[in-house]
């Protein structure tokens, strides 16, 4: 199919004599010629949901960068801000990640927080704390 509109895209700006033949001339009636077609718009959405994959694959390369992200995206949320202290625990990035904790407690005593977010990011701070404290402790 390609290959058929492309021969047909080649042949029609071959026989365009009225014009001199420069790369001006030749881009702009190819340019008219695929706004026509009607595989234009569906290629440009592939083409647009592949760039999108191929940067959120990027994202989603690991824990640490997913909520590194997620962060960025919304950090007031203390549910993402636990989640991105236990990624930087993974990394062995201790400083870093009691930072986010408390960040994260910090940011469950808002009072635009639900009660059941700030009871669980409470309840799961304090066990990785004790945790954490138990595995340095040894």
């Amino acid at each position: 199919m390609l290959l058929l509109l492309w021969r047909n895209l080649v042949y029609r700006v071959v026989e365009w004599r009225e014009e001199p033949v420069h790369i001006g001339n030749i881009l702009r009636r190819v340019g008219r010629l695929l706004a026509r077609s009607s595989l234009v718009w569906p290629l440009l959405v592939v083409a647009l949901y592949a760039w999108q994959t191929a940067h959120q694959i990027r994202t989603w390369r690991s824990n640490l960068t997913l909520w590194q992200h997620a962060v960025t995206i919304v950090p007031q949320k203390p549910r993402v801000l636990h989640n991105y202290g236990l990624a930087l625990l993974e990394a062995g990035k201790i400083n870093a990640a009691v930072t986010q904790f408390r960040a994260a407690v910090t940011a469950a005593e808002a009072p635009h927080v639900p009660a059941w977010d700030r009871r669980i990011t409470n309840r799961d701070v304090v066990a990785n704390l004790k945790a954490l404290r138990g595995a340095l402790s040894r």
